[in-house]
């Protein structure tokens, strides 16, 4: 099993907090190499 970098685990962490407070669609942005 992977462990995600500190951003990667943060962009995931605000991506599903933003889903249990909303329906619309979301993007993650994440910078090239980001992983």
């Amino acid at each position: 099993m992977y462990t995600l970098r500190t951003y990667q685990q943060e962009a995931v962490d605000r991506t599903l907090n933003y889903f249990r407070k909303r329906r619309d669609p979301a993007v993650i942005v994440l910078p090239t190499g980001a992983g």
